[in-house]
């Protein structure tokens, strides 16, 4: 089920051509490339959960997402908001699509700070992903 979450995170960024203009670098799974071109972000899981509900054989499923947002811009940060505000654009409660799986959706949990260290730029977003196993 993580990787078929991560195609379906993969696959909605593909289609977010707005947020591509700003991560020229890329949305990897756990990391990226050495020597990536900044912007870029990348997507951790962690942690699942799930519950059973009305006594039915199918569950709730509930995933933690943390996207990570890197920058080296000089900007005072203004690259690292616009690329944290335009992914929020395209995520926050969107619906992915995974075979098996109805009712996924993305709900924002935390906007982190921006912060700088070593002249590099980072914020965090965390996201609770909802799904039921058809």
């Amino acid at each position: 089920m993580i990787r078929q979450l991560a195609q379906a995170i993969r696959q909605h960024y593909l289609g977010a051509t707005e947020l591509q203009d700003v991560l020229t670098g890329g949305l990897w799974f756990q990391r990226g490339p050495q020597n990536e071109t900044f912007p870029y972000a990348i997507l951790y899981i962690i942690g699942a959960d799930k519950e059973q509900f009305l006594g039915a054989s199918n569950q709730m499923k509930r995933v933690q997402v943390q996207i990570s947002i890197f920058s080296d811009a000089t900007d005072g940060g203004d690259t690292i908001m616009l690329a944290t505000e335009k992914f929020a654009d395209a995520f926050d409660w969107c619906e992915l699509h995974i075979n098996g799986y109805y009712s996924v959706k993305m709900e924002n949990t935390l906007m982190g700070p921006i912060s700088n260290i070593d002249d590099i730029w980072q914020s965090i977003l965390n996201y609770e992903v909802w799904f039921v196993k058809e």
